[in-house]
C-alpha cells in the first residue's frame, strides 16, 4: 500500500513538473517615469508589478499596482538572440 502510494505521488509531481514550463508565470519590477496608456488603461508614473503567464507563445500580461490589477493585455513571446540594452525596451534585432 504505501509503494503505491508514493508511486502516486511520484507520477502527479511527474506530470506537474511537464506541464510547468507550458504555462509559466514570469514576474518583473518596472518603474514608469512617464504616464502611458495601456488598452485605454492610464497607468501613472510608478512602480509596478508586470506578470505575465506563456501560453507558447502568446501571453497574458498584468500590471499590478499595490496589489491590484490596474491593466491587462495580451501579447506573443518572441525569443531574441541578444539582451536588450538598458533603458531602451525596444532595442535588439
Amino acid at each position: 500500500m504505501r509503494i503505491r502510494y508514493q508511486a502516486g505521488k511520484l507520477a502527479v509531481s511527474l506530470a506537474l513538473v511537464a506541464v510547468g514550463p507550458a504555462f509559466a508565470i514570469h514576474t518583473r519590477q518596472v518603474d514608469l517615469v512617464k504616464a502611458v496608456t495601456l488598452n485605454g488603461k492610464q497607468l501613472t508614473p510608478g512602480k509596478y508589478k508586470v506578470t505575465w503567464e506563456t501560453h507558447s507563445p502568446q501571453a497574458t500580461v498584468n500590471f499590478t499596482r499595490k496589489k491590484t490589477v490596474v491593466a491587462t493585455t495580451t501579447g506573443i513571446v518572441v525569443e531574441r538572440p541578444t539582451a536588450r540594452i538598458e533603458g531602451n525596451p525596444s532595442a535588439g534585432p
